[in-house]
Order: structure tokens, then C-alpha cells, then sequence
């Protein structure tokens, strides 16, 4: 497949810049597609289980990057562009929607009568199935919220999450905004600026609310006491740039060890809705909520 594909439009550079155990077979696909240079991490970095299951492969590479630091993804992707003799910048990610995104946000406002002085929060419901924080909790902390608050809750997420973002509006008694599998990536990240706080699981939408600058609750099914190299680890992938809190179970529940295992909700169940409201409360009262539309888009 990639000599038939990939090979034919002569590529100058191939690039792999996942940090540990190459599970994708990315760097076999590096090398077949042909192109001249093909870099990614070596396979001596200290990631989980990378040594063992990259054993051999940096013969694939034209260029192995040697960083065995364990650092955020975003500081490895930077390191790696530097080893390629780039200069990345050390800022937190951005986001970029155009005008058009940005009166689709204004539209959707207006349409559920959201004023601009109004208080929204965004929620993130969905994700890999051991990510998936109980929609029972989520209930529960928005109408608190909400009826502490008088806030407006905006569900975003993709198309695979629409039928939970509806189930959870039936069910709740706040305000509720349903962008999950509505919006594009840009429009979600317009409505997205619009917010004060998100709170939810550790998904792409998570990453794109700290790029909008909002302040961030995850919600991780990844214990205290896991591995810190592991996939699901916030020391690696949780957000940056902006003021967060990261819940995460104290231990990992049987039979989890360095991380949950799980293919349902298992060691997340651990996190209750208290600790949820306790940290979502006290990063609304460390600084003035930003809650206009105006001054959102004074942030662009």
C-alpha cells in the first residue's frame, strides 16, 4: 500500500513524532513510502515498552532522534524538530478559527440565547471507553454548577459523541449547547473561547479548550501512583499553557497496575463529583471569569 501509494509522489521528508513503543508500525511506513529522510525517536528512548517492541527499527530511520527524557509530548515534538535542526517555538499551542468560525460561535450564542456577560462551561463527555468519566457525575456537577452559577453548559466533542452529548441534555437541568458532532474543529474552537472553564475527560477537545486559553479540569483515568511514561499519563499528555487542575484515583484499581487497562470506565469511577466541583470552584474564584464575547474575541 504505501509503495503504491506514497512512493510515486517522491517525498523529501517522512516524520514519526510518537516518543515511545511504535505500535502503529509508523516507522515501516516511513520506509516504504521512499522518502529520502525518514526521522523519528530512536528505538533506545525510555517510553512504555518501546526498547522492547522497537527493537531493530532504527535501521527504518535515516535520522534517530536519541531523546530518552521524559517530557511532555509537546516539548518532545520540540525536541525532535530541534534534532532536525529546526527552531520550534516553546509556546503553548494555538488555535486559529476565521471569521466565519467565529460568526458561526456568534450565531449559536444568540440562537440559545446566551447573553454576554452569561457564564458557559464547556464539558467534554466522551473518549476512549476507559477515559469515559460516568455521565451520571457529569449530571451531577452541572446542575450543580448551573444552579450555583446560572451557567450554560456547551457539550463539545466529535460526530462518535453526539448520541451521549444528547443523552446527557435530556437528562439535565441546565441550559445545555450541543457543539459534539455538530461543529468543525475551527467553529469548535470559536465556541470554545467563549468559555470560562472546561471540565472533562482527557480528549482531543481537552487539548483544543487549553490552546482557546481556558482553564482546564481533566478528568484522567490515569492513578496517582501510575506509570509516568504510560499513554494516559497527564506528565505527558495533559494540558499546558493555561491554570488546570488533573483529578486523578489514587491507586490503580485491580487487576490495573501501571495504568488502567480497562476496555470500559474502571479505575476513573474513583473520582467523585465533589472533588470535580471543589477544583472546578476554586479555579473560578482564583481570577475574574472571562464570559463576553467580546473580550473572547479580543483573545484571537
Amino acid at each position: 500500500m504505501a509503495f503504491r501509494k506514497l512512493l510515486p509522489r517522491r517525498f523529501d521528508w517522512a516524520i514519526h513524532p510518537r516518543w515511545d513503543a511504535d505500535r502503529s508500525h509508523a516507522s515501516f511506513l516511513a520506509y516504504f513510502s521512499g522518502a529520502a529522510r525518514r526521522a523519528g525517536y530512536s528505538e533506545h528512548v525510555r517510553g512504555s515498552g518501546a526498547r522492547r517492541e522497537n527493537r531493530g527499527w532504527d535501521v527504518l530511520l535515516t535520522d534517530a532522534c536519541p531523546d530518552s527524557e521524559l517530557k511532555h509530548e509537546i516539548h518532545h515534538n520540540a525536541a525532535l524538530l530541534r534534532f532536525l535542526g529546526a527552531s520550534p517555538s516553546e509556546s503553548p499551542s494555538e488555535l486559529w478559527p476565521d471569521d466565519a468560525d467565529w460568526s458561526l460561535a456568534e450565531t449559536v450564542w444568540r440562537h440559545h440565547g446566551v447573553r454576554d456577560r452569561d457564564l458557559v462551561i464547556a464539558f467534554g463527555l466522551g473518549g476512549e471507553p476507559k477515559r469515559q468519566w460516568p455521565i451520571e457525575h457529569f449530571l451531577h456537577v452541572s446542575n450543580t454548577l448551573s444552579r450555583e452559577r446560572n451557567a450554560t453548559i456547551l457539550i463539545v466533542g466529535g460526530p462518535n459523541e453526539r448520541d451521549l452529548a444528547e443523552q446527557f441534555q435530556k437528562r439535565s437541568a441546565a441550559k445545555t449547547v450541543i457543539a459534539a458532532g455538530f461543529t468543525t474543529l475551527r467553529e469548535t474552537a470559536a465556541l470554545l473561547h467563549r468559555a470560562a472553564i472546561y471540565i472533562g475527560n482527557d480528549t482531543g477537545a481537552m487539548h483544543m479548550a487549553a490552546a482557546a486559553e481556558v482553564k482546564v479540569v481533566e478528568i484522567s483515568c490515569h492513578p496517582q501512583n501510575g506509570a509516568l511514561a504510560h499513554s494516559n499519563s497527564p506528565a505527558r499528555f495533559g494540558p499546558v499553557g493555561i491554570e488546570h487542575r488533573i483529578l486523578q484515583p489514587k491507586t490503580a484499581l485491580t487487576p490495573c497496575v501501571d495504568g488502567c487497562s480497562a476496555s470500559e470506565p474502571h479505575c476513573i469511577r474513583a473520582i467523585e463529583p465533589e472533588q470535580v466541583l471543589a477544583a472546578a470552584r476554586e479555579l473560578m474564584a482564583e481570577a475574574p471569569v472571562l464570559v463576553s464575547q467580546e473580550a473572547a474575541y479580543e483573545r484571537r
